[in-house]
């Protein structure tokens, strides 16, 4: 179950680190100890750069192993600037049909992917490869 993290997502956009990271503390349980890009998100809102690139490098790891969602790692990448990583990372997961949440559009992780031209070109080509479908 994701639930924990979800609770911290919303507790981070609130502002509320000390309580974003109480909930994702306890996912890992839940998680199987996959490295959380949520998590790595609320290091950067809080200015633990390094504490994030450690996550974002996990993660990397992990998915020479094991899939990792594409677009989770992309927006680990594009938060702290690396926009480029991002949109590679976004790219692969549209020509490996990777699968993306339906939330991307709207979800606040998500906004510097969106702002860049080039995130934008992606997720209008996967919206149409979901029409397809």
């Amino acid at each position: 179950m994701y639930t924990q993290s979800w609770a911290g997502a919303a507790y981070r956009e609130l502002g509320d680190f000390p309580a974003s990271l109480r909930e994702y503390a306890v996912a890992p349980r839940t998680l199987g100890d996959a490295p959380q890009y949520g998590l790595a998100l609320t290091y950067l809102k809080m200015g633990r750069d390094q504490d994030a690139r450690d996550i974002m490098r996990r993660r990397d790891e992990r998915a020479k192993a094991r899939y990792v969602p594409f677009f989770a790692r992309a927006i680990v990448h594009a938060h702290p600037g690396d926009l480029d990583g991002g949109v590679a990372l976004l790219e692969k997961g549209v020509d490996h049909r990777g699968n993306f949440t339906p939330g991307l559009r709207s979800s606040p992780e998500m906004a510097p992917l969106r702002k860049d031209r080039r995130g934008q070109r992606i997720l209008e080509q996967r919206d149409a490869m979901r029409k397809d479908k």
